[in-house]
């Protein structure tokens, strides 16, 4: 079957120019040339097309490959230059123990030449100065855990010691299976982990060290208080089992009132975020062991417990106390023997007064008992009843006290009665001056005109002595109560130790009474007290401070002066000023007043402890004493805090 050229359509498309090149010569050949010249031109387009068509696959497969072997190339970049950023020395070894394809580490110093690198034809070359001892243990082990990996399929881990020449290189080697007869070794440096390692170490063991060597307790624990880690020193070792806290809860440690107390103050420092610092007894084995706690809090709702065992320094504490209230006591006594003269008199002048009232009493009785009723026969009932008058108006009326008005009063009184034509008018005034009786003395004029007014006058004079008598022993025997009572409490010793709501001026009032007889020599005491609220003090300590200041003030006036004592309330202080006229103190040396043996005054005059004394119990009440001092104007500023007892302590 002939193709005709109508046919050649169906041959593969071929481009336009190829096709204009063919036609024209088809056309122009014989019919029966054309027919076949058509035959031959159709097979050589499709044989032309077929090859096209092959070129064009070529050429795709040809930039294909080449796409790839681009891709590949730069896998490879890729690979090598992670492979040059992991710091690991690598080869793979195969069952016979041979070394494949090794890639060096720069940062690992081993025993290769560097330009080598190793692979399934050729091996790393060793090092000229590489030891041949060390390389034979380093390539058994090698040996080993190769047959190891490859017989159990794992990861094998181990480390080896690889000396320089200035170190030892730390190394940890890999083993990884990669086929059934061979691995992967990668090795890597680790000499700086081991370094740290051993830093850490050290510091380990340091602070082990430093714990030993602290007197404390450390414990770790959450708000519930459970344990999670402690630590001790040797002194705690012997009464906490240290070893076993951990996991346990405090409640199952402690008794039932120091743990309560221990979480309260946990969850106090874990709320608030600040250390809670407080002390608590602990009875262990018979003996009561005074300790401190520090709670401070942590993150992740946990604390750490610091406990210090203070009681060597409770007990330093006491004795010390102790010492300072015998020191106190010894100094009240060394100012108190310094006022036994003064005390003295102030007892022994009111024991006078009574001791005279007494014998006048027992005088005055002996001379009107044995008297009285033959006077009183005597007078007539109008007589009598003036008398009875001006005894009651005698033993009801005060003696006066200034001689200068007694005398006025006795000079007029005499006048008037004896223009009155009264006998002894003089004699009689006085007797009635010295009873107290005048004035309104008109009702008594025909008893003063009478015959009998002299015995009248000096009768009545004698029984109205008993009252004046027994009013001076009132009052002689006040006195001397009020000087023994002060005594008694400035000698009194408070062994309480526990302090006590006081009046403030009460102790003022009572160092002034016994300073009386040196004050009222030539001293003048201003009192300027506002009304004070009670402050909880140790009062007996504060009588101590006022004695002492009262005693300098005394001796900086040289007895002669104004010391001033004035008393305000200052929200929750109190302040007491005690101001004298004195020569005053030095500036330079007003810094040292108050230093220890430190004095003034003349050798024997002073031990130096005085105001020393005073600023440790002020301090001891958590109050201030302040000085400020130029002549004719020294004050020491007392201010002491009121102290409302706690009702909710811990």
């Amino acid at each position: 079957m002939l193709i005709s050229i109508g046919q050649v359509h169906l041959s593969q498309p071929l481009g336009d120019g190829v096709m204009a090149d063919i036609l024209p010569i088809a056309l122009i050949l014989p019919s029966s040339q054309q027919v076949v010249w058509g035959g031959i031109v159709v097979g050589a387009i499709a044989f032309l097309a077929i090859i096209v068509r092959q070129l064009q696959q070529i050429t795709e497969r040809t930039q294909d490959l080449a796409h790839k072997a681009a891709q590949l190339e730069r896998s490879e970049q890729q690979n090598r230059a992670m492979l040059q950023a992991i710091p690991d020395l690598m080869f793979r070894m195969n069952r016979q123990r041979q070394y494949l394809h090794y890639v060096q580490a720069r940062e690992l110093q081993d025993f290769f030449e560097e330009e080598q690198q190793a692979n399934a034809d050729s091996h790393p070359q060793l090092r000229a100065d590489a030891d041949p001892q060390l390389i034979e243990v380093l390539f058994n082990r090698q040996v080993l855990a190769m047959e190891q990996a490859l017989a159990t399929g794992e990861v094998q881990y181990y480390e080896q010691e690889i000396p320089c020449s200035d170190r030892i290189q730390y190394e940890e080697v890999r083993v990884v299976p990669s086929g059934p007869d061979e691995v992967l070794f990668m090795i890597r440096d680790i000499s700086d982990r081991k370094q740290a390692e051993q830093a850490l170490k050290v510091s380990q063991a340091q602070t082990r060290a430093l714990i030993n060597g602290l007197p404390d307790l450390l414990m770790q624990v959450d708000r519930q208080g459970n344990y999670l880690e402690a630590a001790c020193s040797h002194f705690f070792r012997s009464i906490v089992p240290v070893n076993s806290l951990v996991g346990t809860n405090l409640t199952q440690t402690l008794p039932a009132a120091v743990a309560h107390q221990r979480l309260e103050m946990i969850q106090l420092a874990l709320d608030t975020q600040t250390i809670q610092r407080y002390e608590f007894t602990l009875e262990v084995q018979g003996k009561l062991l005074y300790q401190e706690a520090r709670i401070v809090p942590m993150e992740g709702e946990k604390a750490l417990i610091i406990v210090r065992d203070i009681s060597d320094r409770k007990e330093a504490e006491l004795a010390l106390k102790i010492a300072q209230n015998e020191l106190i006591q010894a100094e009240k006594m060394a100012a108190l023997g310094q006022l036994v003269a003064g005390i003295a008199h102030e007892i022994n002048t009111p024991l006078g007064a009574i001791r005279s009232s007494a014998g006048n009493m027992t005088k005055y009785l002996e001379q009107t008992l044995a008297q009285l009723p033959a006077l009183l026969h005597s007078l007539d009932l109008e007589q009598t009843q003036a008398f009875v008058a001006l005894l009651q108006r005698a033993m009801h009326t005060t003696p006066l006290t200034s001689a200068k008005v007694e005398r006025k009063l006795r000079r007029n009184l005499g006048n008037e009665l004896v223009a009155q034509g009264v006998k002894n008018g003089e004699a009689i005034a006085e007797l009635l001056v010295l009873m107290g009786v005048y004035t309104d003395l008109e009702n008594m004029i025909a008893l003063l005109q009478s015959p009998q007014a002299d015995q009248v006058i000096t009768m009545a004079y004698k029984l109205s002595g008993l009252a004046r008598s027994t009013q001076t022993i009132n009052t002689a025997t006040q006195r001397a109560s009020k000087v023994v009572f002060a005594l008694k409490s400035y000698a009194h010793q408070d062994h309480s130790g526990e302090k006590i709501p006081v009046q403030i001026t009460d102790g003022i009032d009572t160092v002034l009474t016994l300073y009386h007889n040196q004050l009222k020599g030539g001293i003048e005491v201003v009192q300027k007290y506002q009304p004070l609220p009670p402050v909880w003090c140790y009062p007996d300590e504060l009588n101590q401070v006022w004695t002492n200041l009262i005693h300098n003030a005394i001796h900086a006036m040289a007895q002669r002066g104004t010391l001033m004592i004035a008393t305000q309330s200052c929200g929750d202080h109190v302040q007491i000023q005690f101001t004298d006229t004195g020569v005053g103190i030095p500036p330079e040396i007003q810094h040292r007043v108050f230093e220890p043996f430190f004095t003034t005054k003349a050798t024997g005059e002073g031990s130096g402890l005085g105001l020393n004394i005073v600023q440790k119990i002020i301090n001891k009440h958590e109050g201030r004493i302040e000085l400020t001092s130029q002549p004719g104007a020294t004050a020491f500023t007392i201010s002491l805090p009121i102290h409302t007892p706690k009702t909710n302590d811990v």
